[in-house]
């Protein structure tokens, strides 16, 4: 069975400390270099976040990359904290099994016996059907908010459900919220120390806690950003309140570490009951696991994993049963998805052959020649860019309001093309494509200019990277620039001259 495979693959390493330098030979020396390869093109085309890499029992890689305060240029770091957002419900879930194991809960008892005022139509839904998001209800339907249980349960049932309890899987955020009430109803200590006491403690976590928590210092929280817009703090509250809004859904504040060792330890049976974990992880027709999801990878093995999005942030849980192998990735961007990155980096460590999705390879040229191209450039007609170079290539700014105007363009209302230029960013960054055979995998190389560069961004789409992105490049060349010619699909060509200082 899936859960004996993962309990016996799984094997306890919670409590010991993860190594300072961690690479080990447990992964091929290639594919981690093609992976720190991969992650520091993403990290120069804007994302921002941490990763952790674990494989047959070994944590392989295990660092922060990109900047958790923007303005204050404060890098992420292995101990920067993020908002787990979903990630939290399989952790919702383990505290309702712990319940179970307490006597409190009883999985195929109605919802109606733990909680006040579901209406009559609705006690045919379970603990079981909330934990595997079977209640019937739609993935849009119901509003909880406030701190009022009964008022929140009311609100949840405001609409019919789409059909019966126990027919088809449709994700429902609201029955986490309401399986968070359950807690708050059936224990003194409520859903909050609750998991504290149950989960985080047991799993030997210092540095884990929930939005409104004053845990960290604001040093170690990531921000979340659209764009170039700071939304907030890690541990400030996406919806104002720590309530039934959101409670139960989302709202775990820890780091990549720490995530990984409760993760662990839940999958492990370090939380749970052997007995219980397995029906934890049980997949049994529509009424798969509770909590987590589990699903076959490009690859075709097994894949338990969890993802996500709120805000500012996205966070994705991949373990890998078949292969001993586990990748956990933060973001704190809105337009950088972290299951993405997962993705990519879980193909190229169990080298599948698959075409990573992500930024293209790029040519590293001398910081001279980049100098060369620095300064700014206008049209005279109210248009001003700046450009710096930044690493591996170009940054490009607003110099003014037409230049922050231009950077923001979108093509037209059709949701196909929107992102061709993403929201609110006064800035872009590019590189030249390496367009060698290893399709994304080698390291960036060093080139001479020839005279005809095309630099080129990238944008970050939600399923893959789009081909349609914004290009620059200059004449008569990189080394004498005195025009940037900036070409956006859709939108146009603009020529800027280069200015004097």
């Amino acid at each position: 069975m899936l859960a004996a495979l993962c309990l016996s693959i799984l094997s306890s390493v919670v409590t010991r400390p993860l190594p300072p330098e961690p690479n080990s030979p447990a992964a091929d020396k290639k594919a981690l270099q093609a992976i720190e390869a991969y992650l520091e093109r993403c990290e120069f085309f804007g994302w921002s976040g941490a990763i952790l890499i674990e494989e047959k029992g070994r944590v392989v890689l295990h660092r922060g990359f990109g900047e958790a305060d923007r303005a204050k240029g404060i890098p992420c770091e292995v101990d920067t904290v993020f908002e787990i957002a979903s990630v939290t419900k399989p952790f919702t879930a383990c505290a309702i099994l712990a319940l179970v194991e307490d006597g409190k809960i009883d999985l195929d008892e109605s919802i109606a016996e733990y909680l006040p005022g579901v209406p009559e139509a609705r006690k045919n839904i379970t603990v079981r059907h909330l934990l595997s998001h079977t209640s019937g209800m739609g993935r849009s339907q119901g509003v909880t908010t406030g701190t009022d249980l009964e008022a929140a349960v009311e609100s949840a049932f405001a609409e019919a459900p789409l059909q019966e309890p126990g027919i088809a899987y449709e994700y429902w955020n609201q029955g986490y919220a309401l399986l968070a009430g359950l807690i708050d109803h059936v224990t003194e200590e409520g859903y909050l120390d609750f998991l504290r006491h149950r989960l985080f403690a047991k799993a030997e976590l210092g540095a884990t806690g929930f939005t409104g928590d004053d845990l960290w210092p604001l040093e170690k929280q990531a921000i979340g950003y659209s764009g170039d817009t700071p939304l907030r703090h890690a541990a400030e509250h996406p919806y104002g309140a720590y309530d039934y809004r959101y409670r139960g859904m989302g709202g775990i504040v820890t780091n990549v570490e720490e995530l990984w060792k409760l993760a662990r330890a839940a999958l492990d049976g370090e939380l749970l009951k052997k007995s219980t974990t397995r029906d934890m992880l049980k997949e049994d027709g529509v009424i798969g696991p509770l909590g987590w999801r589990i699903m076959r990878s490009v690859r075709g093995d097994r894949q338990i994993w969890h993802g996500g999005d709120v805000e500012g942030f996205h966070t994705t849980v991949d373990c890998y049963p078949d292969n001993d192998a586990a990748v956990v990735v933060f973001s704190s961007s809105t337009e950088v998805h972290s299951f993405k990155i997962a993705r990519s980096v879980a193909s190229l460590l169990l080298s599948d052959g698959r075409e990573v999705q992500g930024p293209p390879a790029i040519v590293r040229w001398k910081s001279n020649v980049l100098a060369k191209c620095e300064g700014k450039y206008g049209d005279g007609q109210g248009i001003t860019l700046v450009v710096r170079a930044v690493g591996p290539g170009l940054e490009v700014t607003g110099g003014d309001d037409g230049g922050k105007a231009l950077l923001l363009r979108r093509a037209d209302k059709d949701p196909a093309k929107e992102v061709v230029v993403p929201e609110r960013v006064p800035r872009m960054r590019f590189a030249v494509a390496d367009d060698s055979p290893a399709k994304g995998t080698s390291r960036s190389k060093v080139g001479k200019p020839s005279g005809d560069e095309v630099f080129r961004t990238h944008i970050w789409a939600r399923y893959q990277a789009t081909s349609i992105v914004p290009t620059l490049r200059f004449e008569p060349n990189m080394r004498s620039p005195e025009t940037l010619i900036l070409e956006i699909p859709d939108i146009g060509e603009y020529h800027l001259k280069k200015q004097s200082d």
